[in-house]
């Protein structure tokens, strides 16, 4: 905090809560306007012995915390404090159009990481793919997800399979490859519903028709895998 002095304080929400005594000291800091440097045990409750503190910093600064919103709205309801301290809330979309400036932004994108982590090149047929997916991720195809980190794992996933491959450049088979990977790792559930369907222990009619019935489709968010599994209504 006292390196930020005068300045701005950005940090993950995450970081200050799982670290014992961070979370407190940083409320107490921006209460105060005073940075007060303790012992790790007196912050968290425990006796230590007596001694020489130094004298309170005064410090001027802006805190910027960063954090998914399930952490916010927990903050918000458990800890009175947290709403007098963080007035200001900023959401972030996490997505964006599809236009064609946007296509080659994404495409500039994809091509800098590869440059960057000396990567092999992706071919304009690959980077097509790795868009499409992009796509399909936010379940709308005028729009585009902004979880660039997500593409950057299925870059690396699909140099992968490029290397497997002996190819130079990473081809569309190789990022669809990497995405059937990650489906297999992923879709046990999907499988064993599917089994069960197969079985006739869940019965799915897809013929004649019935009083009051019809066929739906529920989707199933395991978190990085969504899948749909027929239900009747």
């Amino acid at each position: 905090v006292s390196r930020a002095n005068g300045g701005y304080l950005i940090f993950h929400a995450l970081d200050a809560l799982t670290n014992p005594g961070v979370w407190s000291a940083l409320k107490r800091t921006l209460r105060t306007g005073k940075v007060q440097i303790e012992e790790l045990g007196e912050m968290l409750g425990y006796f230590t012995l007596g001694g020489m503190k130094p004298t309170p910093i005064p410090t001027d600064l802006k805190v910027v915390m960063i954090g998914n919103p399930d952490i916010y709205h927990l903050l918000l309801y458990y800890d009175e404090d947290f709403q007098k301290l963080f007035k200001v809330k900023a959401d972030f979309e996490t997505r964006m159009e599809r236009e064609e400036s946007q296509l080659m932004e994404y495409a500039s994108y994809i091509a800098s990481r590869c440059s960057q982590e000396g990567l092999p090149p992706i071919h304009r047929e690959g980077v097509a793919r790795i868009i499409e997916h992009a796509a399909r991720y936010v379940e709308d195809q005028k729009k585009l997800s902004t979880r660039l980190s997500d593409t950057q794992d299925l870059i690396y996933e699909a140099t992968y399979w490029s290397g497997q491959n002996g190819n130079k450049i990473i081809n569309r088979e190789d990022v669809e490859k990497a995405l059937n990977e990650r489906k297999k790792r992923s879709n046990l559930t999907e499988d064993r519903i599917q089994e069960l369907i197969t079985e006739k222990v869940l019965l799915v009619d897809t013929e004649n028709e019935v009083v009051g019935q019809i066929n739906g489709l529920a989707v199933y968010d395991l978190g990085d895998y969504r899948f749909g599994k027929p239900s009747r209504i």
